[in-house]
């Protein structure tokens, strides 16, 4: 039923007593009177068992009639008499500022007598320590506690003192003393630690703090010329327009305890963060890249640019950016530093508009000229300072769906002149202004080899030319391939091209609206050929176009029929 007083030593301890089981250490108590007799019977039973034995060990000394009286302490402040709750200083009785709480306690019953005190140790009364009221003589009837204080009052010891109280008491017996030794240690030293601070980026204030340990909390901390502060010890002070020096004094709850400390608050901020767009010249044709850069000055560190368009677009991350836009166009500069400071700005890319180029070409129509034809164009509109290129091609053959021309010059001023070949003469103009020239618009012209022109407009005129003069005299109808026909040069490109013939007495013997044979290499069939004819003199009349170009004249055949 009470094994909780059962303690197993089985195997047992070397040098224990060799006894099977043992019970922990039980106490009797009873309440006697001095002067009386008193006999102490203790009684133990065995039952049921044959074996095993009983025994009846009393602790040595522990027989006796009077209970020993107990001595304690607990440091408490002097000032107010409450215990400190400090880890590691919760027992520490510090000098001049703590002191021992002393407690008396008899046991239950136990009659003693007066009681005296006496002091010992390194601690000096009166000047390490005084007790704080008088000293209890005595235990009124019905009370075991009792308590004074001891206060310490000299601070500036430096190593620890020993303070040992005898309390002499009388009992039953005689007179017994109870001693308690209680260390008394110098004043627990502070300690701090701060930082300085650097401040960068823009601030109003600044949090300057210190971190106090060692001591007796709860610390007080007096930032020199700037006020009190309780825990945790930081304050908010305004920002040096240099730099400063915040002295700080921590004090403990002993208050004679005190350390100095430093912080050194230093502005290094930067000038503000400055960014602008530098100006720039407007661009003088569409599409004409514009390089803008940004100004930026100030700040903390590295930036991080930002350029966009007015549609949110990003445009570059660096310093400068290229924009192209053919409309005014605004673009945005956006610089954040370090800090996080941000700073805006924007400018107008004003593009010009111009009214369209127009080109009025004054017709080439004289398809049969006598001397050199002017070309000549009417320019108007676009950028101005137009550059100008006539290219004067001529027909070579058709291959497949494409007629192939040979140019045979080209012209750079306006007007130019050019002398036709017979055949179809291909005339191109090609206008562009100053912004085409140099690449900032494009059209759609597209010249004879396929390349596209830089241009606003571009023109071509088709002149058929036919030489009427010198004109073939001679026909020599005789099948060696030469001179076979009758050959108007360019004829072949008209399509109202009349040719007369006549014999020396006036009659018609050969008439056609549609002549062919306007090369060397024409046959019969497609012009007049006097193979069927006498030699002789016969009269032409050619009529291009019903009277735009006219010539007449006389032929010699040779070699033709006898």
């Amino acid at each position: 039923e009470d094994s909780q007083y059962f303690v197993d030593n089985q195997p047992p301890s070397a040098g224990d007593v060799v006894i099977p089981g043992m019970t922990t250490t039980l106490t009797a108590e009873s309440a006697v009177q001095c002067g009386e007799e008193y006999h102490i019977k203790l009684a133990i039973g065995d039952a049921f068992d044959g074996i095993l034995d009983s025994y009846v060990i009393i602790e040595a000394g522990s027989f006796q009639a009077f209970g020993q009286l107990n001595l304690a302490y607990n440091p408490a402040f002097n000032d107010d008499g409450g215990f400190v709750s400090q880890p590691d200083v919760d027992s520490l009785t510090v000098a001049g500022c703590t002191g021992p709480l002393v407690s008396l306690t008899r046991p239950e019953g136990a009659t003693i007598g007066e009681i005296t005190f006496e002091y010992g140790g390194t601690a000096t009364e009166g000047v390490d320590f005084q007790v704080d009221g008088d000293l209890p003589s005595g235990f009124p009837d019905g009370v075991d506690s009792l308590a004074f204080f001891i206060e310490t009052i000299n601070p500036n010891i430096t190593d620890t003192l020993f303070l040992e109280i005898f309390a002499l008491y009388e009992t039953c017996g005689g007179v017994d003393t109870t001693s308690l030794l209680i260390p008394i240690a110098p004043p627990v030293p502070i300690f701090t630690e701060t930082e300085d601070i650097e401040i960068f980026c823009p601030a109003d204030s600044v949090v300057i703090s210190v971190d106090a340990s060692g001591g007796i909390e709860p610390f007080q901390y007096d930032w020199l010329g700037e006020g009190e502060d309780d825990d945790p010890g930081s304050l908010l002070v305004p920002l040096p327009e240099d730099q400063q020096d915040f002295i700080v004094q921590v004090t403990d709850v002993c208050e004679f305890i005190f350390i100095f400390d430093t912080v050194t608050v230093i502005n290094s901020i930067p000038p503000p963060l400055e960014a602008s767009i530098i100006p720039f010249e407007d661009p003088t044709c569409p599409n004409e890249p514009v390089q803008a850069f940004a100004d930026i000055s100030g700040g903390l560190g590295e930036y991080a640019i930002f350029w966009t368009d007015e549609d949110g677009d990003n445009l570059s991350f660096f310093d400068s950016v290229e924009v192209e836009y053919d409309i005014t166009t605004e673009i945005f500069l956006q610089v954040t530093d370090e800090c996080g400071t941000q700073v805006f700005d924007s400018s107008f890319v004003d593009v010009p508009e111009y009214d369209s180029l127009e080109v009025v070409v004054t017709p080439v129509t004289d398809n049969c000229p006598s001397k050199p034809l002017e070309l000549s164009a009417e320019i108007s509109g676009g950028a101005g300072d137009y550059e100008v290129t006539w290219t004067w091609s001529t027909f070579e053959e058709v291959l497949g769906n494409d007629s192939v021309y040979t140019v045979q010059g080209t012209f750079n001023e306006n007007p130019a002149m050019f002398e036709p070949t017979p055949g179809l003469n291909r005339i191109e103009l090609f206008v562009q202004d100053r912004c085409a020239a140099e690449g900032f618009l494009f059209a759609d012209c597209v010249n004879q080899f396929g390349f596209p022109y830089l241009s606003f407009e571009c023109d071509t005129t088709l002149l058929p030319v036919i030489q009427l003069t010198p004109m073939q005299n001679v026909i020599t109808p005789n099948d060696d391939g030469r001179n076979e026909v009758f050959v108007i040069p360019g004829v072949e490109f008209f399509d109202n091209a009349r040719v007369e013939f006549y014999d020396r007495w006036g009659r018609l013997i050969y008439e056609t609206d549609n002549y062919q044979a306007g090369s060397a290499d024409s046959t019969p069939s497609q012009g007049f050929s006097a193979a069927d004819y006498n030699d002789g003199s016969y009269f032409y009349i050619v009529n291009i176009n019903s009277g735009e170009c006219v010539q007449q004249g006389n032929v010699q055949v040779l070699g033709g029929s006898e």
